[in-house]
């Protein structure tokens, strides 16, 4: 698993990006009502560095989910999805399951960025920064400094580090 999010409860709503036995990269979404996957048309494991991201706009008019790899987009659906909003995706994690201690990614993830969009096809310029030791040794105690803004006073701005 590349990265996960979803609702405390895993039946109302998930996100899960990973890499395929292929070496697709697969966006699985959904609930118990409703679930889909898409899946790049080229194969990333080949030991080279690649940035993937996905960019999902809309909500029940036209939502389209895009996989975007190394600048170039790769795979596209635009059709209903699965009735969920931002509020759904509570827990999110990074290199593994997002409700389970499972599904371990067996690789190197090198740098995370998670945009808010606002729904203009903006997005936040705030970027979370995360500052500490790139290398550490099994039981070695490191510290890390996390900061983030939100321009949206009603946002929360919260990290959970595990």
């Amino acid at each position: 698993m590349l990265y996960s999010m979803s609702h405390t409860n895993p039946e109302r709503a998930y996100f899960d990006l990973q890499i395929n036995d292929e070496g697709k990269i697969e966006a699985i979404m959904g609930d118990v009502t409703c679930t889909f996957d898409l899946f790049t048309t080229g194969s990333y494991n080949d030991g080279d560095w690649h940035i993937i991201e996905s960019d999902f706009q809309g909500d029940t008019t036209n939502p389209t989910l895009d996989l975007i790899i190394d600048g170039e987009l790769d795979a596209t659906t635009t059709e209903w999805l699965c009735p969920m909003i931002d509020e759904d995706f509570i827990i999110v994690k990074v290199g593994r399951n997002s409700n389970t201690k499972s599904e371990y990614f067996d690789g190197v993830i090198d740098d995370i960025k998670i945009y808010k969009n606002f729904g203009n096809g903006e997005y936040n310029p705030n970027i979370t920064i995360i500052s500490g030791p790139t290398e550490g040794k099994v039981g070695e105690t490191l510290t890390f400094r996390f900061n983030a803004e939100d321009q949206n006073p009603d946002d929360e701005v919260r990290f959970h580090i595990e």
